[in-house]
C-alpha cells in the first residue's frame, strides 16, 4: 500500500505521486508530476529507482 508522497507506476507505465489509498476499493489516487491531474488505478507498483531517476532528470531538463 503506497503512502502519500510515494511515486507509483500504474499499469500503463505512468508515474504519479500517491495522494490517497482506498483500501476497501483497492485503488490509489495519483497526481501527475507535471500538471497535477488526478487519476485512480487499481493496478500499480512502486516506482523503481530507475523510474525515480528518470523523473528527476526530466524535472531538471524542464527548468
Amino acid at each position: 500500500m503506497p503512502t502519500p508522497g510515494d511515486l507509483v507506476k500504474d499499469s500503463d507505465g505512468q508515474i504519479g505521486e500517491a495522494l490517497a489509498w482506498d483500501g476497501p476499493m483497492g485503488t490509489v489516487t495519483l497526481a501527475s508530476l507535471w500538471d497535477g491531474e488526478l487519476w485512480e488505478t487499481d493496478t500499480f507498483s512502486p516506482a523503481s529507482d530507475l523510474d525515480e531517476l528518470r523523473v528527476l532528470l526530466l524535472k531538471v531538463v524542464q527548468r
